[in-house]
Order: C-alpha cells, then sequence, then structure tokens
C-alpha cells in the first residue's frame, strides 16, 4: 500500500503525482479520481480487508495443516506430524509477515495523518519541596 501523499493508478500502480485531480493514467489508460484515493477511501478499506483476510487465511492453513498431519499419524502414517508441523511452520511465519506488513502500513497511514498541532506536552514540573530530595 502507498501512502496518501502518493497517489498512484488503481490499474497499473503508475505515480499520478502531479497530474490531475481526475484523468486518465498515461500509462495504461485507466480512469483515476485521486480524490478518492486518500486515507479511508473505498481503495484503502478494500486493501486493508485484503490484508486482514490473507493473514487469517494463512494462520487458518497452517491450523489446519497441522490437524490433517495428526490425523494422518493417527491412521498410521510415519513422520504425518512432523512434516505437517514443517509445513505449517511456513504458513505461521507467511501469517505473521502478513500481519507485520498490515501493521505497518496501518502505521504508515497514521504518520502521514499526523500533525504537529496533534502532540500535547505536559508542562515541566518538579516535585513539591517536601518531596526534594528523593527519600532512600
Amino acid at each position: 500500500m502507498h501512502p496518501p501523499t502518493e497517489p498512484t493508478c488503481p490499474s497499473c500502480q503508475y505515480d499520478l503525482t502531479g497530474l490531475a485531480q481526475e484523468g486518465r493514467c498515461p500509462e495504461c489508460g485507466v480512469s483515476y479520481d485521486t480524490s478518492a484515493m486518500g486515507p479511508g477511501s473505498k481503495q484503502e478499506r478494500f486493501e486493508r480487508r485484503m490484508a486482514r483476510v490473507r493473514t487469517v487465511l494463512l494462520g487458518s492453513a497452517a491450523v489446519l495443516i497441522w490437524i490433517c498431519g495428526g490425523l494422518m499419524q493417527l491412521a498410521g502414517a510415519k513422520q504425518a506430524i512432523a512434516t505437517s508441523l514443517c509445513i505449517s511452520l511456513i504458513f505461521i511465519m507467511a501469517a505473521a509477515v502478513s500481519f507485520v506488513s498490515e501493521k505497518e502500513a496501518k502505521a504508515i497511514e497514521n504518520i502521514s495523518d499526523f500533525k504537529p498541532d496533534d502532540v500535547d506536552t505536559p508542562p515541566a514540573s518538579t516535585p513539591p519541596d517536601d518531596q526534594w530530595p528523593l527519600p532512600k
């Protein structure tokens, strides 16, 4: 996912920075509207939803593979549980990478929405005189 400050073509991911708000992509000719590409747009929500679905499916596949290996082991297949565990670990790692990339995309979105006025700086304070110096 691209940060909202970099509008891209929904079809070919061509960088639309500096082009008109609405028009056709000079690379592939698909119509675009950059006003609908910011955070919270249908495209962004769809991409986030698909990333979440991908993560859940990878994790579910890992569990199902491990369960099938256990059932095959009970049915008499040798080394089925070890093999299924190795394969399911690959799916678990893929799900973890998917989860991290999903959170990273969300963090990039939050950073791009950040304004310095959003920070509340507490006033500097010192402990009252009766608490100074601090007891040991």
